[in-house]
């Protein structure tokens, strides 16, 4: 059974509150500095570790708070604190706490989105993980789950792009990517990335988000009739992508074809980057991927 941290003193100094909730790659509390008296904070704790993969996956855990705290976007996860606990053993990453609700959460209920929310979720997506790609990070996990929709008292809402923990740093040798892993989400990770995780780039993330899009926009991941993991990687490596407009006739051509110029298969003729990105959907939608105001009732 995993172990739960409510009421402990994390770091000698957060206090750890409700369960938020539970990922593969730790559980999420709500926590008080006691030290700087502030209770606008979550912390998320590696649980339940693989003696296996302990190692490795503590190492993991840790740079991803290494890599957060030096990412300030309004559309990326910023990470405050981290370290390992002393009395406990465990590592720990201290965050804003957001309110709102991840897209993974929602999507057997609330597909396919209108095309305008859809495309906007996406453009300010695209937009934290633009910051992150200029910081040299790649995410290597982009998928609904990952992305959270942080609503404030008014019910305005923005995009934040989570979780960093498969990221891929720009560096000569990074010994936490295993050559030939797979890393990241089946269903929406790119050709490259699916033979070789070394091989990931900011094309791959575009890929990735390309096929979160997609999935907004039909309500069906493109290759959901993949009926093994391994024909699933058949799929993404070598099967064509059926129109989302066939499968959604409302979508607009000009956001159509927007989304299939990010699931081109061949990396060197996809969309390049994630400002790229941005302006294809701007262009798709007059500039109201750019300018749309999301609220909650998009949503819910």
């Amino acid at each position: 059974m995993v172990e739960s941290f409510e009421g402990a003193l994390l770091g000698n100094r957060y206090r750890i509150g409700h369960l938020l909730g539970r990922g593969a790659m730790g559980s999420v509390y709500e926590a008080i500095d006691e030290t700087a008296n502030r209770s606008d904070l979550a912390i998320k704790v590696l649980e339940g570790i693989d003696t296996n993969q302990a190692d490795e996956r503590r190492a993991r855990f840790l740079r991803e708070g290494s890599i957060c705290r030096n990412l300030v976007s309004l559309h990326a996860v910023h990470v405050l604190d981290h370290g390992v606990d002393d009395e406990h053993g465990v590592p720990f990453l201290v965050m804003e706490k957001l309110a709102g609700f991840d897209l993974g959460s929602i999507i057997l209920h609330a597909l396919p989105l209108d095309p305008m929310i859809a495309a906007c979720v996406a453009y300010q997506a695209a937009k934290g993980l633009s910051d992150a790609h200029a910081a040299g990070i790649v995410h290597r996990d982009v998928k609904p789950s990952n992305l959270f929709i942080s609503c404030d008292e008014s019910e305005t809402c923005r995009v934040v792009v989570m979780d960093f923990g498969l990221a891929k740093v720009h560096e000569p040798l990074n010994a936490l990517t295993r050559s030939g892993a797979f890393m990241g989400t089946a269903l929406y990770i790119a050709p490259e990335q699916a033979i070789n995780a070394k091989t990931a780039s900011e094309r791959s993330d575009v890929w990735s988000l390309g096929m979160t899009l997609y999935h907004l926009l039909t309500g069906v991941p493109a290759f959901a009739q993949a009926g093994s993991f391994m024909a699933l990687v058949l799929e993404i490596t070598g099967s064509g992508i059926r129109s989302a407009q066939d499968i959604a006739p409302w979508i607009p051509s000009g956001l159509t074809r927007a989304v299939h110029s990010l699931l081109l298969r061949d990396p060197a003729k996809r969309c390049p980057s994630m400002s790229e990105l941005m302006l294809l959907l701007s262009s798709a939608t007059g500039g109201s991927a750019a300018t749309h105001c999301l609220r909650r009732g998009d949503f819910v």
